[in-house]
Parts: C-alpha cells; sequence; structure tokens
C-alpha cells in the first residue's frame, strides 16, 4: 500500500510539480474560453444557414455540420495545424490551432442546438408578441430569444463541458494544455503523482462549470418566469 501511494499519491513529486501544473491549467481554461466563444459565435451563423429558405444555403450548413462531426478531434486537429500550411494557407501556432480546430467542431453541434431551441417555440409566442405591439425585432429580441435560450441552455452546459474533455486532445499539437503538462512533470519527477493531481483539477474544472452553469439556468428560468 505505501509503495502505491508513493507512487501516486507522492506530496513531494505534487510540489515540485506544481509549477507546470498551474501553467498547464492555465492554458487549458484560456484553450477552452476561445473555443467556447467561437463555438457560440459561428454556432449562431449555422444556425442562421441552417433556418434559410433558399435551398442551397441549407445544404451548404447541413454538409458543414455532418461533414464536421463525422470527423474525429484528433483528425481535425492535424489538418489544422499540419495540412493547412501544406496547401498555401497561414501556418497557425498551437493556441490558434487548437481554438480553430476545436472551435470548428463544437460550431456544428452548436448550431444545432440553436436550432433545437427556436423549433421547440411555440409559433403562438410570435403571434402574441406582435398583437401587443411589438415590431418584429422586437418580438424576437425580448420574447422568442429568451424563451428558445431556456431550452438551448441545457445542452451548451453539457457542449461545455465537452469542450473540456477535447481540451487535451490539443496534445497532438504540442498545446502545453494541463495533461501535456502533467506529463512533463511526471517525466521529470519519475512519479504518476502530477497525472493523478491533473485529473483531480480536471473533475474540480468540470464540477465548477456545471455548478456555474446550473446557477444560469435556474437564473434563466426565473427571469423568463418574471417575463
Amino acid at each position: 500500500m505505501s509503495a502505491l501511494a508513493d507512487t501516486f499519491l507522492n506530496a513531494e513529486a505534487a510540489r515540485a510539480s506544481s509549477t507546470l501544473l498551474r501553467m498547464g491549467m492555465v492554458e487549458t481554461v484560456r484553450l477552452v474560453v476561445a473555443v467556447f466563444a467561437v463555438s457560440l459565435a459561428l454556432g449562431a451563423i449555422v444556425f442562421w444557414l441552417r433556418t434559410r429558405h433558399w435551398r442551397p444555403l441549407r445544404l451548404l450548413s447541413i454538409a458543414y455540420i455532418d461533414a464536421v462531426r463525422a470527423t474525429p478531434p484528433i483528425v481535425l486537429l492535424v489538418v489544422v495545424y499540419y495540412a493547412l500550411p501544406a496547401v498555401g494557407l497561414p501556418s497557425l501556432d498551437v493556441f490558434q490551432a487548437g481554438w480553430t480546430a476545436l472551435g470548428l467542431l463544437h460550431a456544428a453541434h452548436v448550431g444545432e442546438i440553436y436550432r433545437a431551441g427556436w423549433l421547440a417555440l411555440d409559433p403562438g409566442q410570435e403571434i402574441a408578441a406582435r398583437a401587443s405591439g411589438l415590431t418584429g425585432w422586437q418580438a424576437t429580441r425580448f420574447v422568442l430569444i429568451p424563451q428558445a435560450a431556456r431550452v438551448a441552455l441545457p445542452p451548451l452546459t453539457s457542449q461545455l463541458t465537452q469542450i473540456v474533455r477535447d481540451s487535451p486532445l490539443t496534445f497532438m499539437v504540442g498545446y502545453p494544455e494541463l495533461l501535456t503538462r502533467a506529463r512533463e512533470a511526471q517525466n521529470l519527477t519519475a512519479n504518476s503523482t502530477p497525472i493523478v493531481v491533473a485529473a483531480a483539477l480536471f473533475f474540480v474544472l468540470l464540477l465548477a462549470l456545471q455548478a456555474t452553469c446550473l446557477w444560469g439556468e435556474r437564473r434563466a428560468r426565473r427571469r423568463v418566469a418574471a417575463a
């Protein structure tokens, strides 16, 4: 038992690797924030194209969604970081490649989440809003979007946690996220404790995100109910 604890729960190894793990945690949070922001913005464009009446735009968005969702994240990372410069496009650093590849991947899912929230709306909501004197834009902004957001928030929470789980895949292009730093610390200390600490930090990060998102969902529900 003592040998097991010395290998996986070594306090000295944890202290020696604390700086590397802290750096990795910062880089992981930085990447997750960037990917989530990109996926929210690009997902809105995907949603807009997906709901257009002009068929070529709908087909373009469907092709994008199907192609990206069928591509493994690691393959997408390799294509963005290695293949695009090979065909003459500007090369990206590891952070840019990470948020670009994962942003493209998660934008396809986010676009479908937006669409599901929009389709869940009762058509009578817009009619009632317009009948009360609101313009089309006002009805969309103050009535339809809050209602759709209430439906979309839970799956968006799941998508955010999935981004956290996907972040270690960026080791393929050399991004120094938490797990990459933990492996470096493991090599330096000749001990597996840094990997255990990194796993615990991921667990804490996911719990904090889920608690924050749950608080946001409850607050959004209360605001919609009060409106």
